[in-house]
């Protein structure tokens, strides 16, 4: 892979982030109308861009890792998707304070995954707030090696639905309870068993519903399967809390390579690049996060017309730099450093061995 200066690419230079000193004169003629969707991102402060412009150092080193084991394990086919994610947000526009650009909406994009959680929580937050005695739920099956693992996935999906279906039966028949929530659906991988273990999360209304779905998820699974000391169940104490820990989008980017971050809090966790390549494309096509037994309140959506822009400054992503530059002046847009805690973990601790 080399950078558009045909230089290789040197993630060593991600924390040099002086500014270049190359100002040049812009040209002065007019540049094309173009066309912007949406709302826009507001960059007036400075840790928005800074957090962005983390989100995509990080988001373009695990793909470019996810390239390698890709080939490594034959699956040319998955290329474009991941190229998608590498491109994701590379250019961008501003005009008044506001960014416009191109999202990927990669299950492993750290920019899209970040838009999609805030987006889902002040779409859900002030309804689920309402459910005064809710209860947080974390259902999961007996962990599986990388070749049983799309297997897994399906059949906890079908799981659900069969209980879904029970339950909404009997309380049409007038003979159980009501049953709505939300779930989202995630996986794990374990680097010392070479394990994965795909799981739900759910949060209920009411104890009543959590315990319903309990009982019937541990009497259709033997033990073997669905051992009752991996479920979890336990009373909503923030529900804002727990909704982030619904709303976790697929997998974990960073893994603890002990196997277990709550008995190794002081571990460097490590990207492994083929469990993630396994995890993301065991969960494609599948909806990792959707609400189940009721409607939201029906709220008129302001139409967002696309906008025609003439006056517009334009701003690429340097990859060998770590940053936005402007087209024409090589302004930076944000002045973020990136850690040494990061930087170490995006240097060395990425492990592209196969999974």
């Amino acid at each position: 892979m080399q950078s558009p200066n045909n230089a290789p690419l040197r993630w060593e230079q991600f924390n040099t982030l002086g500014q270049s000193g190359t100002t040049s004169t812009l040209q002065s003629k007019a540049k094309p109308q173009i066309t912007v969707q949406g709302t826009g991102t507001n960059i007036s402060r400075a840790e928005v861009m800074e957090n962005r412009t983390k989100r995509k150092l990080i988001g373009q080193k695990i793909t470019l890792a996810l390239i390698k084991v890709s080939e490594k394990k034959g699956n040319i086919n998955r290329m474009p998707y991941y190229w998608n994610t590498f491109h994701c947000q590379n250019k961008l526009v501003t005009v008044n304070g506001i960014m416009y650009g191109k999202y990927c909406r990669g299950l492993h994009c750290p920019i899209c995954n970040g838009i999609r959680k805030a987006e889902l929580i002040n779409k859900y937050y002030p309804f689920i707030k309402s459910w005064t005695d809710a209860y947080f739920v974390t259902i999961t099956a007996k962990a599986v090696s990388a070749g049983s693992l799309s297997k897994r996935v399906n059949q906890m999906i079908k799981g659900f639905q069969k209980i879904k279906n029970t339950i909404n039966k009997r309380h049409k028949r007038g003979k159980g309870v009501k049953f709505y929530g939300i779930k989202s659906l995630e996986c794990n991988f374990n680097p010392l068993k070479r394990t994965y273990n795909p799981h739900f999360h759910f949060i209920f209304p009411n104890k009543e519903c959590a315990e319903v779905f309990m009982n019937e998820w541990l009497q259709r699974l033997p033990v073997r399967l669905a051992n009752p000391k991996g479920q979890h169940i336990r009373k909503v104490e923030s529900t804002e809390r727990d909704m982030m820990e619904t709303i976790k989008y697929g997998s974990k980017i960073f893994t603890d390579p002990k196997g277990s971050e709550k008995n190794h809090k002081n571990i460097t966790p490590f990207v492994y690049a083929s469990a993630l390549d396994n995890i993301i494309w065991a969960l494609k096509g599948h909806r990792l996060f959707e609400r189940f037994g009721f409607d939201l309140p029906k709220h008129s959506k302001r139409k967002i017309e696309p906008q025609q822009l003439e006056n517009y400054r334009e701003w690429e992503f340097d990859t060998n730099l770590g940053y936005w530059l402007e087209l024409g002046t090589d302004e930076k847009i944000s002045d973020y450093q990136i850690s040494s805690e990061l930087y170490a973990l995006l240097s060395d601790n990425i492990n592209l061995a196969l999974e």
